[in-house]
């Protein structure tokens, strides 16, 4: 393992997460960062990734003996030698984010050796080390709990949760309504006391959860099977994945469900467009088409990733078909093709990969929303998972001077009320943007400069003892584009913890009572722009 500590996980690999996967597992670092972190086996480093987002400070080492390749990330620091390799490519290229691929020979690797520190850097939220074993020939993250690594775990999964799907006959993958069951336990072992009554068409969600000793963390699990009277209709294995399947988890789940705040239920049943390659076994697309009337067994197996089994077992019946309204929307939308729709002066363009079902789609100008450029426009059901980003074009209300125009945003209404800023064009008349999920939309003037706080610093202010200047950033609407900090005119190493909205600069040299000018500048995605110039002592 990559720490010296007892392994404890936050995480597990192919954990359920937001609009993805997890790619690796998540090892607790005692709460704290500053943990050295160790290379696996011998090899040589082959990238090296410093972002303000996602696996922040990362790196990467091929293994060339076993064809694997190793990911340590949310570092806090790196191994002094790479450290300064990296400082030195940041001020040349005068940014620090960075993703390089030294060469072969540059950074070789023994098994065992200290590489960096353990942090929280990136997309973090609480100090740990994320730690990923990849195939190298495709970068495919496989589970590094095949791996003897000593994780004590002796509790079986959790089973959460059941869900009765009622089937639209038309159009089976379209989920009209549910039925929730209350479980009862022994020991391992779940069951529903009475006979449930089902369509004749007709799937199941299952919500379960795995805990490993003396954690109350909800790890996900590692494998699920479904028989119905002992015949294999749905499985699931994590075993490896491809990043470019991750999205597909919101097809994976009943979406709806979760955003809901109900929880992930795993659909047992698999849409015509979702490609995951985790399915092992799936008959009939895990649809089932039942004798009316009939009695079926069903059984669930869950398993963890060491060796704990849990069991969830009940009958069912047949009763009558679902029988449906015809959906009212006017813009049906079939998955594996293009469709463009165009509504009251605005357009909608979804690619062939964008569903992972044909859908009825509601879309509908609502309302002008105080300050906007646009009006709103509701573009179908958030609760509904779009795959594949879309293209959005909103007309604006009135002729703007063109300058004015150019300050646009396209801007996505988030479910606490506030407004989200979406990357978009302004052309003559319109806004467009890719979109990645369904809402209310409209666009925004934004004209005003990024706001910038000072944390640890003041005008003149003897710096001497600390050892970083601190600033905070933000912008409203568009959102941050770019940085830069001086020093008495010379450009210096700023790091961007961006879910924090911080900015750092770490002295470099000690103290002489010198008295130096800091200059802070901000561009946001409009190009508003904001500086501050302060002078202090050290």
């Amino acid at each position: 393992m990559p720490l010296d500590i007892p392994i404890y996980l936050a995480g597990n690999f192919c954990e359920l997460r937001p609009n993805h996967f997890h790619g690796g597992i998540d090892i607790k670092t005692q709460g704290k960062s500053g943990l050295k972190v160790y290379a696996s086996d011998d090899g040589y480093i082959s990238r090296i990734k410093v972002s303000p987002y996602g696996y922040g400070k990362a790196i990467y080492i091929h293994h060339p003996k076993t064809g694997l390749t190793t990911v340590y990330a949310h570092l806090s620091k790196f191994e002094l030698k790479f450290s300064k390799y990296i400082k030195q490519l940041q001020y040349q290229k005068k940014s620090f984010a960075l993703d390089i691929n030294p060469k072969t020979e540059e950074f070789p690797i023994s098994k065992g050796q200290f590489i960096a520190f353990s942090g929280n850097s990136g997309g973090s939220h609480a100090p740990h080390l994320h730690y990923e074993i990849r195939e190298s020939k495709n970068q495919e993250p496989i589970n590094p709990l095949y791996y003897p690594f000593d994780i004590k775990d002796h509790i079986a999964p959790e089973i959460n949760g059941l869900v009765n799907y009622k089937l639209d006959p038309e159009n089976v993958y379209s989920i009209v309504g549910f039925n929730s069951y209350k479980l009862s336990k022994l020991g391992n072992d779940y069951s529903i006391k009475d006979t449930i009554k089902v369509p004749l068409i007709t799937s199941f969600g299952i919500k379960c959860y795995d805990r490993s000793d003396g954690m109350r963390n909800l790890n996900g699990v590692y494998e699920v099977q479904m028989t119905v009277d002992d015949i294999p209709y749905f499985s699931f294995k994590m075993d490896q994945f491809a990043f470019s399947e991750s999205r597909y988890i919101n097809s994976f789940i009943d979406y709806k469900l979760y955003k809901e705040n109900k929880g992930r239920f795993v659909k047992c049943f698999v849409e015509p467009m979702n490609k995951l390659s985790i399915y092992p076994e799936v008959k009939d697309s895990g649809i089932l088409k039942l004798q009316k009337d009939s009695i079926y067994n069903v059984h669930y197996t869950v398993k963890d990733n060491h060796g704990n089994v849990s069991y969830l077992e009940f009958t069912m019946q047949a009763t009558e078909q679902t029988h449906c309204i015809p959906d009212p929307s006017l813009y049906k939308a079939l998955c594996g093709q293009k469709n463009h729709f165009r509504f009251q002066g605005a357009s909608l363009q979804l690619p062939a990969n964008a569903l992972y079902s044909n859908q009825q789609l509601d879309l509908a100008k609502i309302d002008t929303v105080k300050n906007a450029v646009t009006a709103s426009f509701s573009i179908h059901k958030n609760t509904s998972p779009l795959h594949g980003k879309a293209i959005l074009n909103l007309p604006f209300l009135n002729n703007m001077d063109k300058t004015l125009k150019q300050k646009s945003c396209l801007m996505k209404l988030k479910e606490n009320g506030e407004w989200t800023a979406i990357n978009s064009q302004v052309k003559e008349k319109s806004i467009s943007g890719k979109i990645k999920e369904f809402g209310i939309y409209a666009a925004f003037l934004d004209t005003v400069s990024p706001t910038i706080e000072l944390v640890n610093i003041y005008q003149d202010k003897n710096m001497a003892e600390r050892i970083s200047i601190r600033v905070k950033a933000t912008d409203k609407i568009s959102g941050i584009k770019s940085y830069n900090g001086y020093i008495d005119g010379e450009w210096v190493l700023v790091e961007y913890d961006a879910k924090n909205d911080l900015f750092i600069y770490n002295f470099e040299k000690g103290p002489k009572g010198i008295k130096h000018l800091f200059e802070f500048h901000v561009n946001d995605k409009r190009d508003n722009k904001s500086v501050i110039r302060i002078n202090y002592i050290r």
